[in-house]
């Protein structure tokens, strides 16, 4: 039986909506969007406001599918899995990378150490990051970013394969956006890592499950083969992943 992260994972990966299985696309608000270099072909755009600013649980995404389509008037019984994939990017209904990290890690801690995200997160340091936090609460997901979610404030640096747990992040870093992407590591063995994300740097987009091949378990995570490839076919690892530019894998210190 699959862990609970690969379970939270999976419902983002493997949706389902009138009885039919998608994979929600990757979405961003339209702030994020700024962010980006070059076309945002196969990504949703959405209002900061709107659409839950493409960080929705997957019972929230739902919702907005249904309540879209009823005021579109698109039939979802009559729709292939594509067609509505297609209506979630058009209606700018998914969600990013740090929102999709965030509800699975938030999933995970609620059930396995009763605790909730929201209430660990810092975005500033010292006494002024724990009022903002005490304050700001609600809606966390909302204020954070890949950047906050593996910053000092919150996450240690973990640096070699033979240490890494599920649970722990991977800073990454793609040559068509300003800033940093986020991936969750859901499984690991003595053979492979499994982790989760979305995004649509990849040649498979949306959310989805990669693998990265352990090749030593003594050495850090550029030493290893990742198994995915970038739109432009450029293996995923050595492509987006270079301590040199700040790339890492972390771990939150709520878990340390």
């Amino acid at each position: 039986m699959k862990n609970s992260l690969y379970q939270f994972a999976h419902e983002y990966i493997y949706f389902e909506i009138v009885g039919k299985i998608i994979t929600v696309p990757y979405s961003i608000s339209k702030e994020g969007e700024k962010r980006a270099i070059g076309e945002l072909s196969s990504a949703g755009v959405t209002d900061r406001f709107a659409n839950y600013g493409g960080k929705g649980t997957p019972k929230q995404i739902r919702e907005l599918i249904l309540n879209a389509a009823a005021k579109e008037h698109f039939n979802l019984q009559k729709a292939t899995a594509k067609d509505i994939e297609d209506f979630m990017i058009q209606q700018g209904i998914g969600v990013d990378c740090s929102g999709f990290v965030y509800h699975v890690l938030d999933q995970y801690l609620k059930k396995e150490k009763k605790k909730s995200l929201d209430t660990l997160i810092l975005r500033y340091p010292g006494v002024i990051g724990k009022i903002e936090r005490f304050i700001l609460q609600t809606n966390r997901v909302r204020r954070t970013s890949a950047a906050t979610l593996t910053n000092d404030l919150n996450t240690i640096r973990i640096e070699k394969v033979k240490d890494i747990k599920p649970g722990d992040m991977i800073r990454v870093t793609h040559s068509d956006w300003k800033g940093k992407h986020i991936i969750i590591i859901v499984e690991v063995n003595e053979k492979h890592i499994t982790y989760a994300m979305t995004s649509q740097y990849t040649r498979k987009q949306g959310a989805r499950f990669g693998i990265i091949n352990i090749k030593d378990r003594n050495k850090g995570l550029e030493y290893q083969m990742w198994m995915e490839k970038t739109k432009k076919g450029r293996n995923y690892g050595e492509d987006a992943f270079d301590p040199r530019r700040g790339d890492s894998v972390r771990r939150l210190k709520f878990l340390a």
